[in-house]
């Protein structure tokens, strides 16, 4: 269900019907009042079929995650249900607000997509089946929010932000081991996987990371993430893609005199290389900075102690933006 609009017909079977105080509660220590900017109205109560129908309303800025709904009659539980709270791409208040509809069925609602490979002289689409309503990668997401602080859970920054990381294993036991061995016979080729629901509900039924994944499977998985927390997000591919190893925002490479390379000081250049963009409001850093906004979940570099990348706001990335 999206942020900040209601969630209508959702049903609870009770145990026992009659009389009697009826109160909500959301999530953990969340109580369902106006100081939190929640609101509810009972659409139906049926003593007939022992179910009752209310309508949830959130407020933009609510923690994404599983929440879970009680009915309580005379302090004993009597029903319960359980929904899934997402980013909202649909309303101006949300972090993730898209105001063209053409531009949200094609980064949210979208299931497929094209992942660039290849070289610039021969340029390799592949298909990718992004899955982000399989029952997989929803039960995949809710785990990976769980592993998220609930206060990072209200922002689209701070969750895509954790998410490049988790995507990855390197440092949190996350959804992808990357291997670059050319030896895969202990989990799958890279170049096997068409698409990230089996990827994240292998991830989601075992808890394990999922052997082995390069740039176009990190980028495909995280799209898939991204999509189905309701984060406009698409997959990006760069040709002869410089990796600056030390920071300085080069790419140096040494020659003798007769320009032979000697060294690249550990920088290198990829044929291609794949990451993501995420339209994002950042009410962080200025509305300057609003739109698409750059993540890497390959592994490649520490950021804040974790491999992770992102979200860089692509307006500072061109204007060489870097504090």
């Amino acid at each position: 269900s999206f942020r900040t609009i209601d969630l209508t017909s959702v049903n609870l079977s009770l145990n026992a019907c009659g009389c009697g105080e009826k109160k909500m509660i959301l999530d953990k220590n969340y109580a369902c009042s106006e100081n939190y900017g929640w609101s509810y109205d009972v659409l139906k109560n049926s003593g007939v079929d022992g179910t009752i129908s209310i309508s949830v309303t959130s407020p933009s800025n609510a923690i994404v995650g599983k929440y879970k709904i009680y009915v309580l009659m005379s302090g004993r539980e009597i029903g319960s249900t359980e929904f899934i709270l997402i980013f909202n791409p649909f309303h101006p208040d949300d972090d993730v607000y898209l105001p063209n509809f053409d531009d949200i069925q094609e980064y949210v609602l979208n299931d497929t997509t094209k992942i660039y490979m290849g070289t610039e002289d021969y340029i390799i689409p592949k298909e990718w089946d992004v899955g982000q309503f399989e029952p997989g990668s929803i039960e995949a997401c809710v785990l990976l929010l769980s592993i998220m602080p609930a206060s990072t859970r209200t922002t689209a920054v701070e969750v895509s932000r954790q998410l490049s990381a988790l995507i990855n294993s390197n440092d949190d036991n996350g959804v992808i081991i990357g291997n670059w061995s050319g030896k895969y016979s202990d989990g799958t080729n890279p170049m096997a996987w068409h698409g990230s629901a089996e990827i994240l509900t292998k991830y989601s039924q075992s808890g394990r990371p999922v052997r082995y994944g390069q740039c176009w499977v990190f980028t495909g998985v995280l799209c898939t993430v991204l999509r189905t927390l309701g984060i406009p997000s698409r997959c990006v591919t760069n040709y002869c893609s410089l990796h600056d190893s030390d920071g300085s925002l080069k790419w140096e490479i040494y020659l003798d005199s007769e320009f032979n390379v000697i060294s690249t000081a550990g920088d290198s250049c990829w044929n291609f290389h794949c990451w993501n963009e995420a339209w994002i409001r950042r009410k962080d850093i200025g509305s300057s900075h609003d739109g698409w906004q750059v993540l890497d979940a390959t592994p490649q570099e520490r950021s804040g102690g974790l491999f992770r990348l992102g979200p860089a706001s692509k307006v500072a990335v061109r204007n060489g933006q870097i504090d």
